[in-house]
């Protein structure tokens, strides 16, 4: 990632070639239209994670200081508010366990 790139922009780039290969798919057999939803999920989960792990991994401590100095987040905490963000606006495509644990803990 460059200087002056967002994440967002790289991400979505990363993914339309895959929305496209998906929707030329889907003209040339219908039939697979029920497995389409959980098999985009899979391709922007794994996206998801190509580009956060890099960036979880490489930040510096500072980086993690938040809003509140009284109160800094640690870097396993920042991966598991993205982990569970990701499962929320991916439920489908979500680890069976990792459901069961956010259901256990509303």
């Amino acid at each position: 990632m460059g200087p002056g790139q967002r994440i967002g922009e790289l991400f979505l780039g990363a993914v339309a070639a895959h929305a496209m290969r998906a929707l030329v798919g889907l003209a040339e057999d219908p039939t697979k239209v029920s497995d389409a939803p959980l098999a985009w999920e899979q391709i922007l989960r794994a996206h998801a994670w190509s580009f956060a792990d890099p960036l979880l991994n490489n930040v510096a401590p500072a980086a993690f200081l938040g809003h509140d100095p009284d109160r800094p987040v640690r870097q396993q905490n920042a991966e598991a508010f993205f982990r569970s963000k990701l499962n929320k606006v991916l439920p489908a495509s979500a680890p069976q366990r990792e459901i069961q644990l956010e259901e256990v803990r509303s």
